[in-house]
This record gives C-alpha cells, structure tokens and sequence, in this order.
C-alpha cells in the first residue's frame, strides 16, 4: 500500500523533497540498476517550444522567476535557444519559438512543503484563477500550463505536511 510505498521511497534515499540523496550503503530498493551505466548528474536543460519567444521570456519571468542567461544570448539567434535560469542556476529553460504544436511532456518542478503552499498562492494570483491541487498519496502536485499550452507541474513529497496545511484551510487533505 502507501505506507509500503513510502518506506521503499525513502529506502531507495529518496527524501522528503523529491532529490535521491547519497548513502554509504546498498539501499534495499526495487529501482534497476546497471553497473554499466554511467551515472547522470542533473538535468541540465527542459525544451519548450513557444509561439513568441519574447512574450514567453516575460511570462516565465512572471510566474517562475526565470530569467535570461546573458552569457548563453547567442544561441538564440537563427532558431536557437533562448535559456532562461532561476537565480540559483539549477533550473535551465531553452525558449524556442516554433509555430504551435501539441506539447507531449509536462515540466516538472520539485518543491518543499512551504514552498508548495507559497507556489500555490502565487501561481492563483499571477495566473487569476486557482491551480490545480492532485493528491497522489505519495505526493501533492500543482497543474498548470504556460500561453502556449506547455503544462507544468510543481510536486513535493512532503506529503503529511501538505495535507495539513490543506486540511487546515478546508482545501483538501
């Protein structure tokens, strides 16, 4: 059930905020694994394909907090990307403006628990109507999809603690 899932997740070094932490151990999990496979270290960059760069640039500006990676500006040029970065630098969006076509991914983004309530409130304001809350028992994610229909997604795994503060404010739990 949820609570076998749960302690497998955190078994695996999966914490709280959704990040695989290291361990000094073999962690007992189901996850595969491949002693062949050279390990990953992030994601570097998302893909997400505009009708008008500019005026996404300023939407995600506004209701991400991303901004133009000055010293990467050339690429846009001749159909490139437009990268765009949140102030700490772990998070890479390369704006390319393309005619309009159907998104076959969600962009997702990990959160804490205060962050996510925070997100929330913030996403309902800048976008004038309230964002989708989805309880997944495992985790709470909030939906929502940018002028040309990209769909994002902010999630957290700090599951009890959201579903307080939901169920304090009569909004779910």
């Amino acid at each position: 059930g949820i609570a076998q899932a749960r302690r497998q997740l955190s078994a695996c070094g999966f914490t709280e905020f959704g990040f695989v932490r290291e361990t000094s151990h073999a962690a007992p999990c189901a996850l595969p694994s491949n002693a062949m496979t050279p390990s990953l270290d992030c994601i570097d960059h998302i893909h997400v394909f505009v009708t008008d760069r500019l005026g996404a640039e300023a939407w995600h500006a506004r209701v991400l907090g991303v901004t133009r990676v000055v010293a990467l500006e050339s690429w846009a040029a001749d159909g490139g990307p437009l990268t765009l970065s949140d102030a700490s630098g772990k998070v890479h969006l390369a704006l390319f403006e393309r005619a309009a076509q159907a998104c076959r991914s969600t962009i997702a983004l990990g959160v804490s628990a205060s962050a996510f309530m925070a997100w929330r409130a913030h996403l309902a304001a800048e976008l004038g109507k309230p964002v989708r809350v989805e309880d997944h028992q495992l985790s709470w994610s909030l939906y929502f999809s940018d002028p040309d229909g990209n769909p994002y997604e902010i999630t957290t795994y700090e599951y009890d603690t959201v579903g307080k503060m939901l169920s304090n404010e009569g909004a779910g739990g």
